[in-house]
């Protein structure tokens, strides 16, 4: 047996096929790896979505029960009770409102937060008053559902925006 020169170990075909392939393997790889990860991004971002939309739906849920329960409270036969509820309806208001402050980073959409949550604070007004006065006039309960409609326009647009 001949040793075989640097030159002819160099010419082999097999050698070459062989650094060939690895390579090729080697692409395949790192592009699978590549794939992956960008998947797992996107998957978080949506996942981020749907939380901030789910928080949305409540929000638009959470503003017409209000306005549903101002319109009823005078006519409620346990008035503390529907209080209570509205209370407790605008704390959860509150508490989205905070929760998707907290998950929005679209300067876009931070400012139609900002416009929400002056028709929160109206609702807010709204059914202070309505409790002061012990009963809804038509020009309040027109108020609050103004409120509750520019709510619902401006949540439309952020909801747009995902």
């Amino acid at each position: 047996m001949t040793k075989r020169t640097e030159r002819e170990r160099a010419q082999d075909p097999s050698r070459f096929l062989a650094s060939r392939y690895a390579i090729a393997l080697l692409t395949v790889a790192a592009l699978a790896a590549a794939g992956t990860i960008i998947t797992q991004r996107q998957l978080a971002e949506r996942s981020e979505d749907a939380r901030t939309i789910n928080l949305a739906g409540r929000q638009r849920m959470i503003s017409q029960r209000i306005v549903r329960n101002l319109a009823w409270a005078p006519f409620a036969p346990d008035r503390p009770r529907v209080d209570a509820e509205i209370n407790r309806l605008q704390n959860q208001l509150r508490r989205s409102d905070r929760q998707l402050r907290r998950l929005v980073a679209d300067p876009a959409l931070k400012i139609l937060y900002i416009e929400m949550e002056a028709e929160i604070d109206e609702l807010e007004r709204i059914s202070g008053q309505a409790r002061m006065e012990r009963t809804l006039s038509p020009k309040l309960y027109r108020e609050a559902i103004d409120a509750s409609d520019r709510f619902l326009a401006t949540m439309e647009l952020a909801v747009g925006r995902y």
